[in-house]
């Protein structure tokens, strides 16, 4: 089976090995490009200000990166007795690397599992911070807002369209039998790029029920619901295709 793997660049490289071992041929083909959004003063004071908050929530792998990396230029220790949450296992080895040891759910990867943590439930008038792309979704704030807590994000990176051309989004998918999503603007770049039918005659395996909702909504008729974003999760699903 020839998978499309397209996580943003620098993120695939354990996934195509994982996908090796498994018995899958794979193709990289990145469906969202990433970039550092350049910080202000209001965003170095909310990094000044890190040990004010009650516990940091980081949203992904580049969040947890760029992040990083404007935090170590204030803070060569970080805080003691913070909490450190995170939704993917992906995101926690990165924070590991960093001597973090963040919390992360085990139902699954999406916003949806985090915010069932036991460590979100009783935050009132706590501060929190989340650490994330420019534009993600609100539902994590939100909700932490209604739980009474006051939520101060951080954002260090924008998502954007990759430029290929028709052709060249043609020609990986004529390779592919399976394409893994586990981005919701991955999957509409995707359909940007080209509403040619044979795209939706490919199978799709996203990492969410929220995923699989807009890849129904977008033409495919039966995408395959993994159990999560991580690498494990997406190639059991893969295993489940005949």
């Amino acid at each position: 089976m020839k998978v499309l793997v397209t996580r943003p660049q620098g993120q695939q490289e354990t996934l195509q090995d994982h996908l090796l071992s498994a018995g899958f041929q794979s193709l990289h083909f990145p469906l969202l490009a990433i970039e550092p959004i350049e910080v202000d003063a209001i965003d170095r004071q909310t990094v000044l200000n890190l040990d004010q908050f009650n516990g940091i929530i980081v949203i992904s792998p580049n969040a947890a990166r760029y992040g990083l990396d404007l935090i170590d230029q204030y803070w060569p220790q970080l805080p003691i007795d913070q909490l450190w949450l995170t939704n993917g296992s992906g995101t926690k080895e990165i924070l590991e690397r960093h001597h973090i040891n963040a919390i992360i759910p085990t139902s699954g990867t999406a916003t949806e599992d985090l915010i069932h943590l036991p460590q979100l439930e009783a935050i009132k008038e706590q501060r929190w911070l989340i650490i994330r792309g420019q534009g993600g979704r609100q539902l994590l704030s939100n909700t932490l807002k209604e739980r009474g807590a006051q939520i101060t994000y951080l954002e260090v990176y924008q998502r954007g369209c990759p430029q290929y051309t028709e052709q060249e989004t043609l020609k990986h998918l004529n390779w592919c039998d399976v394409i893994l999503i586990s981005s919701a603007q991955a999957l509409e770049n995707l359909t940007t790029l080209t509403n040619n039918s044979l795209l939706f005659s490919k199978t799709v395996v996203v990492s969410s029920l929220r995923l699989m909702h807009i890849a129904k909504s977008l033409g495919w008729k039966n995408p395959i619901l993994a159990a999560g974003a991580n690498n494990r999760q997406m190639i059991d699903a893969l295993q489940t295709i005949n």
